[in-house]
């Protein structure tokens, strides 16, 4: 998160169109992976070691951390 937030995103609550998702892969229990947010329910991640994806928001359902960060631009 600290990172992201040195790059100027700050944390929020509700996530909506272009914010990230970070969230943890479910095996380590800290943030190492992030999404984005392109609307109508669905991201596109990089599920280690597929490729690039469209998919939906419940994929992240079952993270236990996961936090959404918005860039200060589109706040």
């Amino acid at each position: 998160v600290e990172l992201f937030e040195k790059r100027e995103f700050v944390r929020v609550d509700e996530y909506k169109k272009h914010d990230l998702i970070l969230s943890d892969n479910g095996l380590i229990k800290a943030f190492s992976h992030c999404a984005v947010v392109i609307g109508n329910g669905q991201v596109i991640h990089h599920p280690y070691p597929e490729r690039s994806e469209i998919e939906s928001l419940s994929y992240f359902n079952d993270k236990s951390r996961v936090a959404y960060m918005r860039h200060k631009s589109l706040a």
